[in-house]
């Protein structure tokens, strides 16, 4: 798999759970509906692949509005992943050189995989994770 291809689909698959995250929040006070309106229409032209670039640095921008509104990560790792997934595309796009952008790209790979399995490590050893009695 190339490098293109491998950030496209990244691209897709965010933009799926950024509009997951949203639709979820349209309900919401009017400023914050303003908020989450905005991320899932950016989350649906980065699905159908219009102008990414842009839109992944709309998507950072509006994540750190975010960020200040709820002043830190409303919805704990999950945000913080996103926020770092943002981060990465954004140097992929904007890097001139493709050296460095296959290194900011597996930067993320290797935060990604350390994330999750150091996750998944404590849950493995922590007997109340295994009980079921963890939340």
């Amino acid at each position: 798999m190339n490098l293109e291809y491998a950030v496209r689909l990244t691209e897709i698959l965010m933009g799926f759970a950024f509009a997951q995250q949203s639709i979820e929040h349209l309900k919401a006070q009017t400023s914050e509906r303003f908020l989450f309106l905005a991320r899932l229409l950016l989350a649906l032209l980065l699905i159908i692949g219009v102008q990414t670039t842009w839109v992944v640095a709309l998507l950072l921008l509006l994540a750190l509005v975010l960020l200040q509104r709820y002043q830190g990560p409303y919805n704990g790792g999950a945000d913080r992943m996103g926020l770092l997934i943002l981060c990465c595309l954004c140097l992929v796009h904007f890097l001139p050189v493709q050296h460095w952008k296959e290194i900011a790209f597996g930067y993320l790979a290797l935060q990604l995989v350390l994330s999750y399995f150091i996750s998944g490590w404590v849950k493995i050893v922590n007997k109340d994770w295994r009980s079921g009695r963890a939340r």
